[in-house]
């Protein structure tokens, strides 16, 4: 532990778990809704292929 988080009671530690687990899920969603706009944009092209052959 270093003499900061001593001190504070650990709360540097926690400040920065939580500020890194909270970019952690920021960035697990975007991820998440950019390919879910891929796959619904592959389907509907998929879709429309079919339909015209």
């Amino acid at each position: 532990m270093t003499k900061e988080n001593l001190l504070q009671r650990g709360k540097p530690f926690v400040d920065g778990f939580t500020a890194a687990i909270a970019q952690h899920i920021r960035d697990r969603r975007w991820a998440h809704s950019s390919a879910s706009r891929v796959r619904a944009s592959w389907c509907s092209f998929s879709a429309s292929a079919a339909s015209m052959s």
